[in-house]
């Protein structure tokens, strides 16, 4: 039996989401259980302009058709003081980002309503 699988994408806040202390991501694992399967892309450090560079990367192990959603958690990174020129990204450039990432997503074929 293969599971469908529900893709979190993130920043460290997602990487550590099975971590003691913050376990968000075993608390959502166990209430879908036998739904469907939890995939933890968390990248801890990565801003949205790093994520865009590696989204090939990491849907390109997925089959379309097995995903059921996507869960977005980012904008901890970008939002840093602009003094942190590794991490911060401008809010416009934000909102372009997401963008991207959102539309790159529906042009896999992850369907919005699924």
């Amino acid at each position: 039996m293969k599971w469908k699988k529900l893709i979190l994408l993130g920043d460290s806040n997602t990487q550590f989401g099975f971590s003691k202390g913050s376990g968000w991501v075993g608390d959502l694992a166990d209430a879908l259980q036998r739904k469907c399967d939890i995939m933890n892309r968390g990248f801890s450090g990565y801003n949205t302009d790093k994520i865009k560079i590696i989204l090939p990367k990491i849907f390109n192990e997925f089959d379309v058709e097995s995903i059921c959603g996507v869960v977005i958690m980012l904008g901890s990174n970008d939002s840093t003081k602009s003094t942190n020129e590794i991490q911060h990204v401008p809010l416009d450039r934000f909102e372009s980002n997401m963008e991207h990432i959102i539309d790159y997503l529906i042009n896999l074929g992850i369907d919005r309503n699924r």
